[in-house]
């Protein structure tokens, strides 16, 4: 029992040192980083990039701040900046599945659809579970007028999430597609 118990304490401590989350400074560039996702969910993007700022003074390589900082570039649409910053958080944790499907739209706003389409298909691979991705896919085979492969991603998308709203949405998109456009 013993040895099990310090098996799980070094593989949690492991996993808390790769994410940039050991000592104080760690944690408080989590806690900072939390911070900055809440205020750019909120619309809050200033205060969003402050906060991002401080979790990388605390951790300059916090992938999840990097993201967020694209995240932001990509909702003022600063396209390239946003490709930048996202690439560089993957490059940190090259299995941060919300900021490979992130760098997928912001290729897919430079209408850069191949890479997209990568970056999508990246995401839902390392993550079946994740939904986001199946519904950005739809998205970008349904302006490429694919829609058999677009209906097919909705449908995932929809068998994955937990957001009623979308889902319901998604259903109505499912609907026009089937017949025959909007």
């Amino acid at each position: 029992m013993k040895k099990n118990i310090s098996t799980v304490l070094i593989v949690v401590a492991s996993a808390a040192f790769a994410l940039g989350c050991s000592g104080k400074k760690g944690q408080q560039a989590d806690v900072k980083a939390e911070e900055g996702i809440r205020f750019v969910a909120e619309g809050r993007l200033d205060e969003g990039m402050r906060s991002f700022e401080e979790a990388l003074k605390l951790n300059p390589d916090h992938p999840r701040a990097h993201c967020g900082i694209g995240t932001i570039y990509r909702k003022q649409e600063k396209y390239e900046e946003a490709i930048a910053k996202y690439e560089h958080a993957i490059g940190l944790d090259p299995d941060y599945v919300v900021c490979i499907d992130n760098l997928g739209l912001a290729y897919a706003m430079t209408e850069d659809f191949e890479n997209a389409e990568k970056q999508f298909l990246k995401a839902s691979s390392l993550d079946e579970t994740y939904a986001d991705s199946h519904h950005n896919l739809g998205a970008l085979y349904e302006r490429l007028g694919r829609t058999g492969k677009a209906v097919e991603e909705y449908e995932k998308y929809i068998s994955r999430s937990d957001d009623g709203e979308m889902i319901e949405k998604t259903r109505k998109q499912i609907e026009e597609l089937r017949q025959g456009g909007k």
